[in-house]
C-alpha cells in the first residue's frame, strides 16, 4: 500500500488518491493495537525503535499526501474557473454575433474616394467610439455599411472580437490617403464638363459640382479661400458662348470673386 502512494504523481487521479487516503488514515490506529500486543510479549528496545520508525514514516507520508491533495485541489479549482471564464467569453461573443443589432442610421461606403472621409468620421463617432457596443457588434455594423469594392476588402474577415480592428484598419490602409483624396478633388474640378447649351439646370449643376469639390478640399485644410481667381477662371472656361458673353458684360475689366461667380450662376 505504501509503495502505491508514497510518491504520488500529478497524473494520478485525485479522487482515487483521496479514497485511498481515507483507508490510510486508519492504519496508524491498527498499527498501535498490533504493536501494543507485540510489546506486551517483547518489551525490548528494538520494539520501541520499530514503533518510532513506523510512526515517523507514517506522518512523513501523510504530510506529503495532504500537501499533494491541497495543491492539486487548488489547481483544479483554478482551472475550472479559467474554463468557465473562457466558456463564458465564448458564449458572450457567440451571443453578440447572433443578437439583432439596434438600428443605427449609418451611411453606406462603396469604396468611392469622395465617400470615405464622411463615412469614416461618422462611423468613428457613432460606432467605433461607442463603449456600449462590443467589438463583435461593431464588426457587424462595419460589414453592414460596406458594399461593392469596400465590401470585398473585408468580406473574407470573420466576425470576431479580435477581427474588428483588423477589418477597420484594412479600410483605413486602403482609403485614408489624404494626398490621393485631395488630388482627386482637384482633378474633378478640372474635369467638370463644358456646357454646350445654356439652361438653368446645366448652370446649377456646374455650380454644384464646383462648390462640392471646394468644400471637400476646405475640409481637408486646403487654402480654398485663396483660390478665387483660379476657380473663377476655371469655372467660366466651362461656360457656353452665350453665358460667357453675359459674364464678360457684367465683369469686364474687374476681378471677380468666387462669391460674385456664385451669385451670377444662381
Amino acid at each position: 500500500f505504501r509503495s502505491g502512494i508514497q510518491a504520488p504523481q500529478a497524473s494520478q487521479k485525485l479522487t482515487e488518491l483521496k479514497l485511498r487516503f481515507k483507508d490510510f488514515e486508519g492504519i496508524i490506529s491498527e498499527f498501535g493495537i498490533v504493536q501494543d500486543d507485540i510489546e506486551n510479549l517483547d518489551s525490548s528496545a528494538s520494539q520501541c525503535t520499530e514503533r518510532d520508525s513506523f510512526e515517523n514514516a507514517y506522518f512523513d507520508l501523510t504530510a506529503k499526501i495532504v500537501d499533494f491533495i491541497d495543491t492539486h485541489t487548488e489547481s483544479t479549482t483554478q482551472q475550472a474557473a479559467v474554463d468557465f471564464e473562457n466558456e463564458s467569453n465564448t458564449s458572450r461573443i457567440s451571443h453578440s454575433a447572433r443578437i439583432k443589432l439596434p438600428p443605427l442610421d449609418l451611411p453606406k461606403f462603396s469604396g468611392a474616394y469622395d465617400e470615405w472621409l464622411p463615412f469614416y468620421d461618422y462611423f468613428k463617432a457613432t460606432v467605433d467610439h461607442n463603449e456600449d457596443i462590443s467589438d463583435v457588434q461593431k464588426m457587424r455594423y462595419l460589414k453592414s455599411c460596406c458594399k461593392e469594392e469596400a465590401a470585398g476588402i473585408i468580406g473574407s474577415v470573420p466576425i470576431t472580437e479580435q477581427n474588428y480592428q483588423v477589418a477597420l484598419q484594412l479600410l483605413v490602409d486602403r482609403y485614408h490617403n489624404l494626398n490621393y483624396i485631395i488630388y482627386r478633388h482637384i482633378k474633378d474640378l478640372f474635369n467638370i464638363p463644358k456646357i454646350r447649351e445654356s439652361s438653368a439646370s446645366t448652370l446649377q449643376r456646374l455650380l454644384d459640382d464646383t462648390l462640392k469639390n471646394l468644400r471637400a478640399l476646405e475640409n481637408l485644410e486646403q487654402p480654398v479661400n485663396q483660390w478665387d481667381t483660379l476657380i473663377v477662371y476655371l469655372t467660366t472656361s466651362k461656360f457656353d458662348p452665350e453665358t460667357y458673353k453675359l459674364w464678360e458684360e457684367k465683369w469686364s475689366g474687374e476681378l471677380a470673386s468666387l462669391a460674385n461667380l456664385t451669385e451670377f450662376l444662381e
